[in-house]
């Protein structure tokens, strides 16, 4: 269990697109800025990112508490990985991830929050998808690549995430892009279950984390899918934006816990303790005084073969920032989420086996129903199914392996019922399989093959 105190760094900079006046234009106009060649632009940008955690780290020499070291959490704000076009195509993404794993393998006792990337794909003769997602990286090689990972995606599209007119050719405009559909919102629904999934609460560094970007804090996002009864509940809430301030009635830490945001639209930094969290409308929000402030170094960055120099103003339109430092805090503590949960197994073959999962939260109400599923010939990663569910698949033999499974309206003591139709190598059903009622503590679930 991690009680290491936590120590923020946010890497002020601002992260829009330069607002520019062109000729025959009285009106200023936003463009893009960055390299013609995408590998190079974010070679450049990595390269500033390097020198403003170097920043951070010498601005720490003197401010280390007694005891243990505490964990440092580096946030850079939104659209700080975007390109010149607005958005890198998905190849370049990729590599801009590969670069930034690289550079936290060698920090070790430290967590980045790598801003938000930028990619689009294109799809023919329709408007191309956009995604801006947040990678979040343990630092040191123990934790390097996939293993310290975990991706968090912005679901909702706002007016200032792209330019509105083409100012600089091939400039991507918000009219040509649309962002992933977002995911159903639920009970659970938010919980990480494969570190690229890009859901907003994870563990990492054994604590219990969340992540909304921008707008996406603004309307709730995770307020929408509270977490399930059992669950750690979140210790730290960060947000990364680009126009955004802190909204107290959208955090959803634990008691004591702390919140820390990193924005690149002017609304500064900030870390803050929060207090009567189970309580929406007394919910408080106290800001922790940050300890030093440091402008990161303003000269060209080098890339290419030969070398060339990059002024720092061809990327970001105000420079190359400052790093601010907060003291380091009290690990936030661990709490799980109140009510209750009731398992059942169910192993119609040596191979095969179900565990549903009924959720009743602490009014006593179901929340969710959710199936685990098992087989020896099909590899299910451990993931929870969330029900409804209607699974069509083949296994490693390519036998079909079809599942289905509904939440029916029964009437009695058990108001509902899960319906199944499995249809999997040496084992078929149809039928009701369980009944359970909505309010735990009347009865429990009853089930077909006791």
């Amino acid at each position: 269990m991690s009680n290491k105190p936590l120590r923020f760094i946010a890497y002020d900079i601002n992260t829009p697109p330069k607002e520019s006046v062109l000729p025959n234009n009285a009106m200023p106009t936003r463009i893009y800025l960055g390299l013609s060649d995408p590998r190079e632009d974010i070679e450049a940008r990595c390269q500033l990112l390097e020198r403003a955690i170097n920043t951070a780290a010498d601005a720490l020499t003197d401010s280390s508490p007694p005891g243990d070291a505490p964990l440092n959490v580096f946030m850079v704000p939104e659209f700080f990985f975007r390109g010149a076009t607005g958005a890198y195509k998905m190849k370049e993404a990729d590599y801009a991830i590969s670069r930034l794993q690289e550079i936290a393998a060698r920090w070790e006792g430290w967590v980045f929050v790598f801003g938000s990337i930028l990619a689009v794909a294109s799809r023919d003769g329709s408007t191309a998808e956009a995604y801006n997602f947040v990678l979040v990286q343990e630092g040191g090689a123990a934790a390097s690549g996939d293993a310290g990972a975990r991706v968090v995606m912005k679901e909702l599209m706002s007016t200032i995430d792209f330019i509105s007119e083409n100012a600089n050719p091939g400039g991507i405009l918000i009219g040509g892009v649309e962002y992933m559909d977002a995911a159903s919102s639920g009970p659970g629904r938010e919980r990480q279950q494969l570190n690229y999934d890009g859901t907003g609460i994870f563990q990492l560094s054994d604590m219990t984390w969340a992540i909304e970007v921008c707008l996406d804090h603004g309307q709730g996002r995770l307020q929408r899918s509270p977490q399930l009864p059992g669950e750690d509940q979140v210790q730290l809430q960060l947000i990364p934006s680009c126009g955004m301030q802190v909204h107290a009635d959208a955090v959803i830490t634990t008691d004591d816990g702390l919140v820390f945001h990193c924005d690149g639209g002017g609304f500064g930094n900030g870390v803050y303790r929060v207090s009567n969290a189970g309580s929406p409308p007394h919910r408080q929000l106290t800001e922790v005084s940050y300890e030093s402030s440091t402008d990161v170094e303003d000269s060209a960055v080098e890339v290419g073969a030969p070398p060339r120099a990059v002024p720092i103003g061809d990327l970001y339109a105000h420079g190359a920032g400052k790093v601010v430092v907060y003291p380091a805090q009290p690990c936030p503590p661990r709490a799980k989420v109140g009510g209750t949960v009731t398992t059942l197994q169910w192993q119609p073959t040596a191979g095969t086996k179900f565990t549903f999962r009924f959720c009743y939260a602490s009014d006593k109400h179901l929340s969710a129903v959710l199936v685990n599923i098992e087989m020896d010939t099909l590899d299910f990663h451990g993931h929870d199914y969330f029900l409804p569910l209607y699974l069509n698949t083949r296994d490693r033999a390519q036998n079909p392996v079809k599942i289905e499974i509904n939440c029916i309206t029964e009437g009695g003591h058990y108001d509902k019922a899960l319906r199944c139709s499995i249809d999997v190598p040496g084992y078929k059903f149809d039928g009701i399989a369980v009944e359970y009622p909505t309010v735990s503590g009347r009865v429990g679930p009853r089930t077909a093959w006791d």
